[in-house]
């Protein structure tokens, strides 16, 4: 059996210092009794009953005598302190005499369990320690969100995962710091009680097995390999009582490690990483949509055009009813005191080959994109940006025409209406010269020419067919007729622009309601008929009148339009107003910079013009008036209809009220932006700015997950610290650092069996090899020393 050091048990009593080296054959100069060369040297000294010898090896060795085996030799401590054991005074011997009082009063006040001496000593700094990295860690992952907020997805994970990282590491450490003691209490726990195990062909861990502890103190594998070593020799007995569960501290030190190596894990699930798309205006790159008309396309406007002018009796539509719910819908948006309105831009416009509805086409349902493989010849002669897709998720910016309305009722209707005429039975309604005016300036417009031109009566009026003396002639701009047809809202059109001037459109029109009063109890005219009308109960009822003017235009707007991944495009607002004075600087903004290349194809436009574009004005205007006349009731009995009530703030089929000029304003925007603005975008490609949104992170803290996982960390942390169990028969505290090693086999407190292959010089790998077998045993003196600390 190979034995290292001092033979002496830990439940021998305390030897002084000076004794214990003259024991082991050393003096107090001697640096290392396992060092040759070193201290003051003995020739060979018998020492009860045992000889110490220094080989040539340089090992100190210890060899029985003639007296017996060291195996069956137990000293007596008081011979240790006899005078025969002299040696030769030292130039430290009064350091030791210092290390010796030392040591004695360290001892005497040594720390202790706060609760229970079956415990070791808590280790208190490093408990304060991990309780200060608890409770910074709520404000640095608190700090690490707010730093990672307004930031890209990758620098907001790498600000989260640092912060994480730290405290995660930070308490990994104090946690691990704070459940070694208890694997390490275990191990030698387990040492001692396999040990003492009966049978002495079973005694002891094999030095491979006890490798793993001594390497790993750390490691939950270690903590699993010691609980199998535990297992296998739990049905062997042992001399000894020790109700200690011993497996639950190993299962707690498993459970202190999953914990720690986990808690940077956990602490950045407690931060949320979620992302928002924020607009940029600096760097933008140009794209083609199809925002405009083709000359194809104005060529089938002027074909259709026609049907709506010389064909009223038609009351003709551009699309069926099928195909309006296909149609855009509106959307308005406030500039300074007016509401614009504007068509919303379809998915088709902004797809490779796609158009909008503005192609006249009378064989199509809807707009589509166009397949250039299938061998559209229209499609191949269309610009080559316009086959380019353009990317969702960004901000696109270009021209739309939008809609302006104003109304005014017409003043003192009694003085601007004539009821049924006698020759002819036809209502004629006026329109006065200031009226239309004051809707000119509202709008800060100038007054054209054709509004102070005198109205021309002849041409207004059939043939047999006068103006009472009573009315001032001069004062009316535009005179309409009116059949006797039981039609209650009607619309009348007065072209001031056809867009000849590239500014777009201007229009004044007229809406005269005639309305039976039967069907609105409810009702205020502005005017009533002096002739009654018999119902089918022969109780009498009048025909009651309201009118209003307006005044429309239709104008080219910069809006920017947001493309989504998910949905379809949705126009976010107004940029500006497009001017003759401010079209061209539209193009770029102040600051922003271009990437990719210019697009410099001349078909592709850059701002809208209206110039050539009167016959798709008058289709898509005409189109518009043809649908609300469809919302009509039956021709006869001037019944009312969805629409005309929505001109009052009344509902439901006898709600009509009282008209209001900014109701009807506001619903014949609405009408004109679903029937006449989706028809000025059909093929014409338009140059449009392509903003792409900056995806910004927006990191926020879970405060009660937090709280959990921090507390869990707390309590670990705090068991951990006050319940490291003290070892088997008073056994001190052991550890697996280079001091515990030193004290194991200097005094004996291990001793190894086997290991006789071992020499010196031999490779870590060889002996690694070689040593896997090696026996190691806590040395234990007999059943009669055993004193039970349980």
């Amino acid at each position: 059996m190979l034995r290292l050091g001092h033979e002496q048990s830990p439940l021998e009593p305390s030897i002084p210092l000076q004794e214990r080296r003259v024991h082991e054959g050393s003096t107090d100069d001697a640096q290392d009794p396992f060092l040759p060369g070193t201290g003051d040297s003995f020739s060979s000294e018998t020492i009860n009953g045992h000889h110490s010898t220094f080989h040539d090896e340089g090992v100190y060795r210890m060899g029985p005598t003639a007296m017996g085996d060291i195996d069956n030799d137990v000293e007596d401590s008081a011979a240790l302190r006899s005078s025969r054991y002299s040696w030769k005074a030292s130039p430290n011997s009064r350091r030791a005499s210092l290390i010796s009082s030392i040591s004695h009063w360290s001892s005497v006040i040594r720390k202790r369990h706060p609760f229970s001496d079956r415990y070791e000593a808590p280790p208190v700094s490093l408990f304060f320690l991990h309780m200060l990295f608890c409770l910074l860690t709520y404000p640095v992952l608190f700090i690490a969100a707010m730093a990672a907020t307004s930031r890209s997805i990758f620098w907001a994970r790498v600000i989260v995962g640092m912060g994480c990282s730290i405290m995660g590491l930070s308490l990994s450490f104090t946690l691990v710091g704070l459940t070694q003691p208890v694997l390490e209490a275990a191990t030698w726990a387990t040492l001692i009680d396999q040990s003492a195990r009966d049978g002495e062909n079973y005694r002891g861990i094999r030095l491979s097995e006890f490798s793993i502890q001594a390497d790993e103190p750390k490691s939950m594998y270690s903590a699993i390999m010691l609980l199998w070593s535990r297992w296998r020799g739990r049905k062997t007995a042992k001399p000894y009582s020790d109700h200690r569960f011993w497996t639950g501290y190993i299962l707690l030190f498993v459970f202190s490690a999953l914990l720690s190596a986990a808690l940077t894990f956990i602490f950045g699930r407690t931060v949320d990483i979620d992302t928002e798309s924020q607009r940029q205006y600096s760097l933008f790159e140009e794209v083609a949509v199809s925002g405009d008309l083709s000359p194809k396309d104005l060529e089938k406007a002027a074909l259709l055009a026609p049907v709506f002018l010389e064909h009223r009796l038609f009351t003709w539509t551009i699309e069926s009813f099928s195909v309006h719910g296909n149609l855009p819908p509106p959307v308005s948006f406030n500039w300074g005191n007016d509401k614009v309105y504007f068509a919303e831009v379809t998915r088709s416009q902004l797809q490779p080959g796609g158009t909008g509805f503005g192609t006249f086409d009378w064989d199509e349902k809807a707009p589509h994109p166009k397949n250039a493989v299938g061998g559209d010849t229209e499609m191949h002669n269309r610009p080559k940006h316009s086959n380019e897709a353009i990317d969702p998720g960004s901000h696109l910016v270009f021209p739309r025409w939008g809609l302006r309305t104003h109304c005014e009722r017409i003043p003192n209707l009694w003085d601007n209406l004539i009821i049924h005429t006698p020759v002819n039975g036809i209502t004629y309604l006026f329109t006065p010269r200031e009226t239309v005016k004051s809707l000119f300036r509202s709008f800060n417009l100038s007054i054209p020419d054709m509004v102070d031109k005198p109205l021309n009566v002849t041409e207004t009026m059939y043939e047999g067919d006068t103006i009472p003396p009573t009315m001032n002639v001069s004062s009316w701009m535009i005179g309409v007729p009116y059949w006797s047809n039981g039609v209650s809202n009607n619309v009348k059109s007065t072209n001031v622009s056809l867009g000849d001037d590239g500014a777009g459109f201007v229009t004044i029109e007229n809406v005269f309601i005639r309305l039976n009063n039967s069907y609105a109890p409810n009702s205020t005219f502005a005017w009533r008929d002096r002739d009654t009308i018999p119902d089918i109960n022969g109780n009498p009822t009048f025909i009651g009148f309201d009118a209003a003017v307006c005044l429309q235009l239709y104008e080219p707007w910069i809006l920017d339009v947001y493309n989504s991944s998910t949905g379809q495009p949705t126009t976010m607002g107004i940029r500006e107003k497009i001017t003759r004075q401010n079209w061209r600087s539209t193009l770029r903004e102040p600051g922003s910079k271009i990437k990719g290349e210019v697009i410099m194809d001349p078909s592709v436009r850059r701002s809208l013009n209206s110039t050539g574009y009167s016959a798709a004005y008058i289709a898509a205007h005409e189109n518009s008036v043809n649908q609300v006349a469809k919302d009509n009731g039956r021709d006869s009995f001037y019944v009312p209809s969805p629409s005309l009530v929505s001109f009052t703030n009344g509902s439901g089929p006898f709600g009509y009220t009282e008209f209001s000029a900014d109701l009807y304003a506001a619903a014949r925007s609405l009408s004109d932006a679903s029937n006449v603005l989706p028809y000025f975008a059909g093929s014409g490609q338009l140059v449009a700015r392509r903003y792409e949104d900056r995806v910004v992170a927006i990191a926020s803290l879970r405060t009660f997950d937090l709280t959990m996982a921090l507390g869990l960390a707390f309590m670990t942390g705090l068991l951990c610290t006050v319940a490291v169990p003290r070892l088997p028969l008073g056994v001190p505290k052991r550890g697996f650092n280079l001091y515990s090693w030193i004290l194991a086999f200097h005094v004996k407190e291990v001793e190894i069996e086997g290991g006789e292959e071992i020499t010196r010089g031999m490779h870590l790998d060889d002996l690694q090899e070689y040593a896997g077998d090696v026996v190691l045993r806590y040395r234990i003196l007999g059943k009669d020393d055993f004193n039970e600390h349980v």
